[in-house]
């Protein structure tokens, strides 16, 4: 159905048929076009390296890569094609700085990498630009922070949250500029194949979208809880995943795992100590045998790092099967940033499940909010775009009757829900490798999918449509350029 000059990242993640010939492309440029060398094509223009990487705004959203102005406009030169700049591509002045250009046979130009804004996103690149002195910062109140008593841990962290929420990227509490990126350059491929574009729908068989419930259990007071929360979860017919800290404040109990897992649900690693170090490269060494010997003590697939303190190289070695440290928007964590991504992906060998839901310490502890309308505006959201819930609440922060109400309250809505695949993370993970290897294929009676998720999967035709744009916070820069 279609040829690309090299590996297409954003066509393998949704498993959209393709081929690739790397003598169809040029140095520094990649081509799509249909197989059968008819039609129009996508040329892609790589910048140079030392060129800068936004950010910019293209048709709402957020580009955090180098846009190939120059290299752009010497291969739109040197075709034969006539060209037209098409949707303008801005800086943080509103000053038009490349444009995407149209061939008059259909043929489309980007001027920058295909591949590039969608893994700066994803892979948190754009924080390279962010503040060294606040990161420094942050790592030493966590440091310092066993000896800081907790009613002045919080009022700093409140302190905090104000310089947290200047930052103009991402939009909390749903930042859509990667998955509306997503959707342009699909759409614009589907018009390069010249027909509706198949690829592998997100989730098994008829559901709409996938709901996660997970929970990190802090300190002893939130263990405690633990077996109510449950309660509570089993009474609508819902299963979790727990992360528990092995060596803290409380001894996990052998009979509270079996408990668990007797009910369906997951035990997953929460780090070592859960002290702001576990992640430290040099302390991470050292705590890394006893992280994993735990992990295979009591059968965990998943990891989740303590404080979310994120680290793709370390996150490897652990030689767990899934992970849930990234956040799609993680404004309000003691690292910010964020994914900008609400279905899972891959970090090396590992499935990333990112956390997609506001928090409850977020929520109840740092905003002082005291109703679960995020939680339900969130789902809503995610039910409509197609994406992952990945909800993380604390039982340490739930212990107050209010809100353990508002937390099965939402429950309650959420298990009427027949869209909804209510998965554990590890399920999730499971679905995912299947998916990965897995490809749409046409035959007489239409798309059907080999592959391990042969029997769960559906094919979708045509490009997803865009979510909409995020609401611009800043004042800096406008997405409606």
């Amino acid at each position: 159905m279609l040829v690309a000059s090299r590996r297409i990242g954003l066509l393998e993640r949704y498993r959209v048929p393709y081929v690739v010939d790397p003598s169809t492309g040029e140095e520094h440029v990649v081509r799509i076009a249909r197989a059968d060398g008819q039609g129009a094509e996508l040329l892609s223009v790589s910048a140079a390296v030392d060129t800068p990487a936004g950010p910019f705004v293209f048709d709402g959203a957020f580009l955090h890569a180098p846009v190939a102005e120059t290299d752009a406009a010497a291969v739109a030169a040197g075709s034969t094609r006539a060209w037209a700049e098409e949707t303008p591509i801005v800086d943080e002045l509103g000053v038009t700085r490349s444009a995407v250009s149209r061939g008059a046979d259909g043929s489309v130009l980007l001027p920058f990498d295909i591949d590039a804004p969608l893994d700066a996103l994803r892979e948190e690149r754009y924080l390279l630009r962010r503040n060294r002195i606040r990161q420094v910062a942050t790592r030493g109140y966590y440091r310092a922070r066993g000896v800081i008593p907790r009613p002045l841990q919080m009022s700093l962290r409140r302190r905090y949250r104000a310089i947290q929420e200047r930052s103009p990227f991402p939009a909390w509490p749903t930042e859509t500029s990667l998955h509306r990126l997503e959707a342009l350059i699909l759409s614009l491929v589907q018009e390069i194949a010249g027909e509706p574009l198949p690829w592998i729908w997100h989730w098994p068989d008829d559901y709409r979208w996938a709901l996660v419930l997970t929970h990190d259990v802090e300190h002893a007071a939130g263990y405690r809880m633990v077996e109510e929360m449950q309660a509570v979860e089993a009474r609508h017919g819902l299963r979790s995943a727990w992360y528990f800290v092995p060596e803290r404040d409380y001894a996990v109990d052998e009979a509270l795992l079996a408990h668990l897992q007797n009910a369906g649900c997951e035990i997953c690693l929460h780090g070592l100590r859960h002290d702001g170090r576990d992640m430290a490269a040099r302390v991470f060494e050292k705590r890394l045998p006893a992280m994993k010997r735990y992990a295979e003590q009591w059968h965990s697939e998943g990891f989740r790092s303590p404080s979310t303190h994120r680290n793709p190289e370390l996150l490897g070695e652990l030689g767990v099967r899934h992970d849930s440290s990234w956040s799609d928007v993680a404004t309000y964590e003691p690292e910010p940033g964020g994914s900008c991504y609400w279905l899972p992906y891959f970090i090396g060998d590992v499935v990333e499940l990112p956390i997609t839901f506001p928090q409850d310490h977020t929520l109840f502890e740092l905003r002082g909010e005291r109703t679960g309308e995020r939680w339900a505006e969130k789902a809503a959201f995610l039910r409509k775009e197609g994406g992952m819930g990945v909800l993380l609440t604390h039982p340490d922060y739930l212990i107050a009757p209010e809100r353990m109400a508002l937390y099965e309250a939402f429950l309650g809505a959420q298990a009427q829900d027949t869209s909804a695949w209510h998965a554990l993370p590890r399920e999730v993970a499971a679905w995912w490798r299947r998916r990965s290897s897995s490809v749409p294929q046409r035959s007489e009676s239409g798309w059907t999918v080999t592959g391990p998720a042969g029997s769960q999967a559906r094919v979708r035709l045509g490009a997803p449509p865009l979510p909409r744009i995020s609401p611009d916070s800043s004042g800096q820069i406008s997405r409606s350029a």
